[in-house]
């Protein structure tokens, strides 16, 4: 079975899917082998703490609005967000915060939601050793483990840094793949790649 891989705009280019034009909000979907299409929305919040706490706001409109029905899996990324704020956070369609590495500073923190249709298998929860760039774990979709990773690159133009966070998410997946016996694997958020 082929892996799955849903990545930021700016990367979505080597998969030949292409984002509409001044589209800020990103939805891709995906469908393999004739099965039900896997629907993955990605943004970068640049922070929700006050829109969390008050629930509602100009970011919260947008990410309601990138959500629909068919969304399986929804990443956000850069939140600045604590473990009070995120259970606040209210989406339709079931859609509820899942998984997540957080962190209140700037440029940190990913959040993934699931649709209730997807099982996630306990104990299969990993984190980056630096809070807030990679949270994974595996689900069931459509009766198949899937591994699905929440990604947020670092920003500071830091090679040693960034090279760090590939190095946690390849061992990652390598942990996770060997474990649950799966390469199915939907991955997404912001890279912080140019």
């Amino acid at each position: 079975t082929p892996a799955l891989l849903a990545l930021d705009p700016s990367a979505l280019h080597v998969l030949g899917i292409h984002k509409p034009p001044g589209n800020q909000l990103s939805t891709t979907i995906i469908t393999i082998n004739h099965a039900k299409p896997i629907t993955i929305a990605t943004q970068n919040v640049g922070g929700l703490k006050l829109e969390s706490e008050r629930g509602r706001g100009p970011k919260l409109a947008a990410i309601r609005r990138l959500v629909n029905k068919h969304t399986d899996f929804l990443i956000l990324t850069e939140t600045r967000v604590d473990v009070c704020a995120v259970k606040k956070i209210k989406l339709k369609w079931g859609l509820k915060p899942t998984i997540f590495s957080l962190h209140r500073r700037p440029r940190g923190g990913v959040i993934v939601f699931s649709h209730p249709d997807h099982t996630l298998i306990p104990d299969s929860i990993r984190t980056s050793p630096m809070d807030g760039h990679i949270v994974a774990a595996v689900f069931e979709v459509a009766t198949m483990p899937t591994i699905v990773v929440g990604v947020y690159g670092n920003s500071d133009s830091n090679d040693r840094a960034s090279l760090t966070i590939m190095e946690d998410l390849r061992q990652i997946l390598r942990e996770l793949t060997h474990t649950y016996q799966t390469q199915r694997i939907i991955m997404a958020g912001d890279f912080n790649v140019s």
